[in-house]
């Protein structure tokens, strides 16, 4: 896959993140950890497919590469994406990243170094998000930072 920039949104969490394809390249946590702090986020990718990790496979074997990720140290990993589908799929999605976006918003503030959904007026989000008629078109409106910008690790 090429590198590409993906919308993860964890629906218990109430959190949005933008997040490089790169991320599903290594773990640097044990396996278990990653899995459940990430079994229930959804990933919004530009062809408007939303994903799911089902599991994570390391791709070294040994003590030192079971050892590395209680170190924080990376290990190359892949991870196996379901897609999801569900007919009610882009209205759960646009209330998830609406309810996702107020809360950030109410618990932490705005940065001002930070993406659009996080910075643009309220109600300009809104009209975006609920404005798009499919998970592609939702995907075009969501205004993502730069690659290097998004989080590379889960």
């Amino acid at each position: 896959m090429d590198s590409q920039i993906l919308l993860m949104v964890d629906p218990v969490g109430d959190q949005i993140f933008p997040v490089s394809s790169r991320a599903f390249s290594v773990i640097t946590a044990p396996r278990d950890r990653v899995l459940a702090r990430n079994c229930v986020a959804l990933f919004l990718d530009r062809n408007g497919k939303v994903w799911r990790i089902e599991g994570i496979e390391p791709m070294e074997r040994g003590v030192w590469a079971k050892l590395r990720p209680w170190l924080e140290m990376p290990v190359p990993a892949e991870y196996q994406l379901v897609e999801v589908v569900d007919e009610n799929l882009l209205e759960d999605m646009q209330t998830m990243i609406l309810d996702a976006v107020a809360y950030t918003r109410e618990r932490h503030g705005i940065e001002p170094d930070e993406w659009w959904a996080m910075t643009a007026p309220i109600d300009e989000v809104r009209a975006e998000v609920s404005g798009a008629d499919s998970l592609s078109d939702l995907y075009a409106r969501i205004r993502f930072p730069a690659d290097e910008e998004c989080l590379d690790l889960l």
